[in-house]
């Protein structure tokens, strides 16, 4: 599966959000109004800003824009942050036992300097890559707990959103650039923007959503 490459196309501005689907009932007398949440703690929705300047940049954003436009397929995109994760820099994550799909609370292993202690923090974003669904990014909801087991230390957290897919024991956790499979939502398209008044210059937007199969939804 293809993967964005950020050093062809540099992304200048990002956001995402992590965006529930959820059914509202009707207002009540208070102004208040229910909801029922039914995804699982919600998909990822993406919008990038891409510059493209050199012929083998704008040669990538038509590769990419032959294998998303449609709405069919799907690519690796690389999330952005470096703001408020840690620096990986000499540390390894791994998943410490088995996990059924669904589940939000799981144990982390993390060795590396001092033994891994005090790197992991709330609101932090990692990526697991799952056997059958690929690349999936998950959020520190909440730190549980933090024991030292050796030369590693044991996170017990919870996620957001739900564990797409079972993962097994020893399976890689990637803090450092967190990627999840994503496509172009229905009826969008890659659109090409370029100005050749000011040397073939291109600022082009791409909206993305989470890819689930529809026809075996994880949850």
């Amino acid at each position: 599966m293809a993967t964005w490459n950020l050093s062809l196309l540099k992304i200048v501005n990002m956001t995402y959000d992590l965006a529930a689907s959820s059914i509202e009932g009707g207002r009540a007398l208070d102004g208040l109004t229910g909801a029922i949440d039914f995804s699982g703690g919600g998909l990822w929705k993406m919008t990038a800003s891409v510059e493209c300047y050199q012929p083998e940049e704008h040669r990538e954003w038509w590769r990419m824009a032959m294998i998303l436009n449609g709405g069919v397929n799907s690519i690796n995109m690389p999330f952005l942050a470096d703001r408020f994760n840690f620096d990986p820099t000499g540390y390894t994550a791994q998943i410490i036992d088995s996990y059924s799909v669904g589940e939000t609370e799981i144990n982390l292993a993390v060795d590396g300097p001092s033994d891994g202690a005090g790197v992991l923090e709330e609101g932090m974003m990692f990526s697991v890559e799952h056997p059958s669904l690929s690349h999936r990014v998950y959020v520190i909801k909440e730190l549980v707990s933090e024991i030292p087991i050796g030369s590693f230390t044991n996170y017990h957290v919870i996620i957001r959103p739900s564990l797409r897919e079972e993962i097994t024991i020893d399976t890689d956790v990637d803090f450092s650039q967190p990627l999840c499979r994503m496509r172009l939502p229905a009826g969008a398209t890659m659109r090409w923007n370029i100005n050749s008044e000011q040397f073939w210059w291109a600022q082009n937007d791409i909206e993305l959503i989470e890819a689930l199969p529809v026809e075996d939804p994880p949850y």
